[in-house]
Order: C-alpha cells, then structure tokens, then sequence
C-alpha cells in the first residue's frame, strides 16, 4: 500500500510502503489521447453525492522536481487493473495530454473525469494559459528537488489568475529509492504542521505526499483525485443550496 501523507488544516494520516526504482528523465512531445477506464462494478472513490455537474475537469501542473513525470502517476491511476508498468514513458510533456477516468458517488452515480496533464516549464506558460478555461480544480505537483514551495506557488498563481475560485490539492513527490529529507528542523518544512499552515496560508486546502507508485484509486495520486472532487462537489451543492434559498425568498 502506498505511504501517504494527507494533509488539511486538521488532519494528517500515514500508511507504510516502499519506493520504487527510477529511470533516466529523457524530453519528448506527447500526443493527445483519451482514454476511458470503467470497470463493470462500480467503486465507490466520491463520498458526496453528485446532485449536478457529473463531468469535471481537473488541471495536472508542476515542474519535473520530483522522481517520475506527472503522466507516470496518470498513467498508474486510470490503470483498469490497478497495476503499473514497469518500464513507463517518464519524461516531461510538452503541450497538453489528457486521459479519462470514470468514478462513482455513493447513490451510484457515475463522475467523468478529464485530467489535462499540462507542460513541466514556465516558458509554457502563455500556452498553458490556453488550457485553464473550464476547469474545475488543479493539483499541483511539487517534488524536493526543488529547495523551495516557490515553484508550487507560481503555477497556482498562473491558474488562479484565470480560475480564482477553484479548489488546489498540494501533491509532493517524493518517490525515490531513498526519499528525500525535506520535512523536519532546518529543512524545508519543519514539521506536518507548518505543512499545514503553509498550504492553508496558500490556498491548498488539502496536500498529500507519494513514496511509492501504485496504480488505480487506492494510491495516493488516487486519493488526491477523489478529495479533489469530493471537495469540488461540496462547493457546488453548498453554491447551488444557497441559490435555491435565494429563490425561495424571492417567491416568499
């Protein structure tokens, strides 16, 4: 089982697991495809019930810090059979790519999901830009070969410049054979808690950290999609609840 990290502004959780090994980072372009992963017994990964929108899209975007590229743990999770490959495509995107994954709320109701795995550099950034419109969340992908949250908080800043309203997860990857120390005293982070406060300070309501890949809705890529959308849900029937009173006091 993959070791995870979930954190909010109150809650943080573990679970043990191992790494697994890399390879070497090459660049390439990657071409557009769909690919849609339904199985014939619905799972239930949405604890909320979708009560409108069941279509959502939800934005992949960070720089190549940490083991894997963001299409790898893609890759693992809209895997039908929940395995991974041993030998996958690890190299940074250039353009946009995008895979389907259907998921099921707890009245059985299928949620489509569209994740939009975005270029790894800031140069892309105008083009990317492009890609924004319509989304529905983002999780951002940071990893501690980078000394700093500076690179997370620039692309949430880009997003957020075109979708000021929607919900962040905070994603670290830190799937090496040894994981990098980046978390305790003189470190990046001195402890969960200043994890906390810096997400909630930033505009990440939840963030999760990776040590190992795992494929399907179980790994932690997995869980930082189904909080995504239980979140994004959330805020649509509280927006929707509230519209529904206003009207009602108007007819009153």
């Amino acid at each position: 089982m993959a070791e995870a990290c979930i954190g909010t502004a109150n809650k943080n959780t573990k679970d043990q697991g191992k790494s697994e090994e890399m390879i070497d980072m090459n660049t390439s372009t990657l071409s557009v495809e769909v690919e849609n992963t339904t199985s014939d017994e619905p799972e239930v990964a949405i604890e909320n019930s979708c009560d409108g929108k069941t279509f959502f899209k939800v934005l992949c975007v960070g720089d190549f810090s940490g083991a894997w590229s963001k299409g790898v743990y893609i890759e693992d999770y809209v895997s039908n059979d929940e395995t991974i490959c041993q030998h996958p495509y690890n190299r940074p995107i250039i353009g946009v790519d995008f895979r389907v994954k259907c998921l099921y709320d707890k009245r059985g109701k299928k949620i489509r999901i569209e994740i939009w795995n975005l270029a790894e550099h800031e140069r892309f950034f105008p083009t990317n830009k492009l890609q924004y419109g319509n989304s529905d969340g983002a999780i951002v992908f940071w990893g501690p070969k980078s000394h700093t949250m500076e690179c997370a908080l620039k692309y949430k800043h880009e997003i957020t410049q075109i979708k000021p309203d929607i919900p962040f997860v905070l994603l670290v990857d830190n799937v090496f054979q040894t994981p990098e120390k980046w978390m305790g005293e003189g470190l990046i982070m001195n402890s969960p808690d200043e994890m906390d406060s810096f997400c909630l300070e930033h505009g990440f309501f939840a963030w999760f950290e990776m040590l190992e890949r795992t494929g399907g809705e179980k790994s932690v890529f997995g869980q930082a999609v189904s909080t995504l959308i239980n979140e994004i849900i959330s805020r649509n029937n509280t927006v929707a609840t509230s519209e529904n009173q206003q009207r009602s006091c108007i007819i009153v």
